[in-house]
């Protein structure tokens, strides 16, 4: 599906984020990184669990351990941080691949 909404073919989508650890790999970090902010704006009303489900993981146990593998922290230390008025900063880069090309930005409303 996501070759044909770009216009590419498999082989050269892979060759794209091979640096990335594979498209799969990136989706997954730009999803956790959309959740690292979420967590960090939202009060406590809303759940960790309402948030990992709105970036795309249906089950709070992955998403946390995910999480916690991409951030060297659990979403709840991240919310307890920021909400003690913490500034929290990602520790590390999920950067667009290459340019402003049609498929990165395709990739970014993901």
């Amino acid at each position: 599906m996501l070759c044909r909404e770009v216009g590419v073919s498999r082989t050269h989508l892979y060759r794209i984020f091979e640096n990335e650890g594979g498209v799969s790999h990136y989706i997954l970090r730009i999803r956790l990184r959309t959740a690292f902010a979420q967590i960090c704006e939202a009060d406590a009303a809303v759940s960790v669990t309402t948030i990992a489900a709105a970036c795309g993981f249906p089950d709070v146990s992955t998403f946390s351990r995910s999480f916690r593998r991409e951030f060297g922290m659990t979403p709840t230390e991240v919310r307890i941080a920021a909400n003690n008025g913490l500034r929290m900063e990602l520790r590390r880069k999920a950067e667009p691949v290459g340019d402003s090309t049609p498929l990165v930005q395709w990739l970014k409303r993901l």
